[in-house]
C-alpha cells in the first residue's frame, strides 16, 4: 500500500468485500484470503435473494462469477435494479 498513509490503509483494511460465486471452493479460498488481509467477508451462497442481500450489507465491493447457474454474471451487473456498493458501482468479475 504504498503511499497510502496509515489512516487510509486502516478504513481500506475496514472493507467489506461481497463474494458472489457458486463453487464453495472458490469462495473459501476467496474468504480465507481477503480476511487474512483484513478485509470483511460475506459469502452469498442464496443466489435468488442477491439484490437484497447487497441492499441489506451495503458492501464496498462485490466480487461477481460470471458463470452463475441460471445467470450471467454481465447480465446481472448490468441489471439497474442492482444496487451500487457504497462507493459507487465497484464490480470485479473473476475470470
Amino acid at each position: 500500500m504504498a503511499g497510502q498513509n496509515k489512516e487510509g490503509a486502516e478504513s481500506m483494511k475496514l472493507s467489506k468485500i461481497m463474494i458472489i460465486e457458486d463453487d464453495p471452493v472458490i469462495q473459501g479460498e476467496l474468504q480465507t484470503l481477503l480476511n487474512g488481509n483484513g478485509y470483511a467477508t460475506i459469502g452469498i451462497k442464496d443466489f435468488s435473494a442477491v439484490i437484497e442481500q447487497i441492499q441489506d450489507e451495503k458492501p464496498h465491493l462485490i466480487l461477481l462469477d460470471i458463470k452463475l447457474p441460471g445467470e450471467n454474471g454481465f447480465a446481472f451487473y448490468a441489471l439497474k435494479s442492482v444496487p451500487s456498493p457504497r462507493q459507487g458501482r465497484s464490480f470485479c468479475n473473476e475470470l
